[in-house]
């Protein structure tokens, strides 16, 4: 059974697995054997290591051999269009050289401002034969596309707009992947539209099977609306997207100049688990398609023995090129993950603390309450006719006569009278009054001695000598 598993992209519609896995094996052995010259512990992959999971037969008419004719009027409004432009946009964005969707042309005389994206300006109107002719002829100028026909180039947005909006032939384009992932396998390789058949595939498979690495290649799984929030499964609400439960390891390879890989970093997508190598094809590339693609490029790989070390070589214009990430880069893709961590835990100390201020406040308020209650409490009800002098029956503090003793007041009464006493003239401000009383200094306790001391001074037992500072009445008045 193989060991690793290889997913096309598109323009494969004649070829099969095996002639595919003719060009993909040697380009896979001949990595490891580069591989092995620097580091000899590395195992050699085998021709039965290797398949190729072919579904370009799929997309053909049944009675046909090649391709239909396609011309700029067979460009289908909506998906189709809205992909067209949006390579089209990137390609402006890539090389200035390249007229832009908002040139303005022979069907546009103006457009409006570039920030509204290509989904914007389609949403306000369709694209017209002639734009998409100014599309195609804009895109067949540039590095990546250069060497495709127009008739190619809208096969390729048939087949990713088929495979989108067909469930029939994604089912079965999932399952010719589908079949050959085994218990064997240990790494699935994905390519252009074969990366988001890769991905739905690992998705769909038991968590509790071997853990497995996922190897993907200009990938337009991180394009927002045409790809990412088409994805089966889809994003999670937060829009982050479904992590493949038997993926252990992601490595994300991306051409700078690819424009099929819009998104050319996975991370922000799909968690920074995914390690997102950028890379250069060189200015000699006849095709992006081909130069990733079988017999022109492929990933070299340590022979999956149980190890997590993996090195890559892309093979461009007949050569090879080392493209092992170095430390720095590796170091660099650790300290971005580790950052994203610092910013998330930030974050919720932020939360954090913004809840402490919220449940100190509420405590706050439920101390001054009990404090306003305790004193409302301890005041005589309205109803309830005082005597004017003398003692009240049952009334811990009776209003004070002439000769009448300290002895009448209820304990703790007495026992403020008398430290108000022994303060002297300077009196006591409450908190003061409460640590002698051999009370805590805290909210609700300061408020109580603050509402008995209150209590005497109305009585005429004690008098306050400003706000907040209490003395006896008869070193007062001594």
């Amino acid at each position: 059974m193989s060991r690793v598993v290889v997913v096309h992209g598109v323009e494969r519609q004649l070829d099969t697995a095996e002639t595919m896995l003719a060009e993909i094996a040697p380009a896979l052995r001949g990595g490891v054997g580069l591989a092995l010259r620097r580091d000899p512990t590395l195992g050699r992959l085998s021709d039965d290591d290797i398949a190729c999971a072919g579904y370009g037969d799929l997309y053909r008419q049944t009675g046909t051999r090649g391709e239909p004719y396609y011309r700029a009027e067979d460009v289908e409004p909506g998906f189709e269009a809205e992909l067209l432009e949006t390579w089209w946009r990137e390609a402006a964005r890539l090389d200035p050289g390249i007229p832009g969707p908002d040139t303005g042309g022979p069907d546009d005389t103006g457009a409006g401002p570039a920030a509204r994206g290509a989904l914007g300006h389609l949403a306000s109107r369709p694209l017209s034969v002639d734009r998409v002719r100014r599309a195609l002829h804009a895109l067949t100028r540039t590095r990546f596309f250069g060497a495709v026909s127009d008739r190619l180039l809208i096969s390729n947005l048939k087949q990713v707009r088929r495979y989108f909006t067909e469930p029939e032939l994604r089912d079965a384009v999932r399952a010719r992947t589908a079949e050959l992932i085994t218990s064997d396998t240990r790494v699935v390789v994905g390519h252009s539209l074969g990366s988001v058949v890769a991905y739905e595939v690992l998705c769909a498979l038991r968590p509790e099977r071997p853990p497995l690495t996922l190897v993907t290649l200009g990938s337009p799984l991180g394009l927002a609306g045409l790809v990412f929030d088409r994805l089966q499964p889809a994003p999670q609400q937060d829009g982050t997207g479904i992590w493949p439960a038997p993926v252990k390891h992601w490595t994300n390879v991306a051409d700078s100049g690819d424009m099929v890989a819009l998104v050319r970093e996975l991370a922000p997508r799909f968690g920074p688990e995914v390690l997102d190598l950028l890379v250069d094809n060189g200015s000699e590339t006849p095709s992006a398609f081909r130069t990733w693609s079988v017999g022109s490029g492929w990933v070299g790989m340590d022979s999956v023995q149980g190890r997590e070390r993996w090195v890559w070589f892309v093979r461009s214009s007949g050569s090879w090129r080392w493209l092992v990430p170095s430390v720095l880069g590796l170091l660099g893709a650790r300290e971005k993950r580790v950052r994203e961590e610092i910013a998330a835990l930030r974050e919720e100390a932020e939360r954090v603390q913004a809840a402490l201020g919220d449940a100190e406040r509420s405590l706050q308020r439920l101390v001054d309450a009990r404090a306003t209650v305790a004193e409302v409490l301890a005041e005589p009800s309205s109803s309830v006719a005082e005597p004017e002098r003398g003692a009240m029956a049952g009334s811990p503090v009776p209003h004070r006569s002439e000769g009448m003793p300290a002895s009448v007041l209820a304990a703790d009464y007495q026992r403020i009278v008398s430290v108000l006493e022994s303060a002297g003239r300077e009196g006591m401000r409450c908190r003061q009054l409460a640590v002698a009383l051999g009370l805590q200094a805290v909210p609700a306790k300061v408020e109580g001695v603050r509402s008995k001391a209150k209590r005497l001074v109305e009585r005429g037992w004690a008098l306050q000598m400003r706000p907040g500072v209490f003395t006896a009445l008869a070193v007062s008045a001594g």
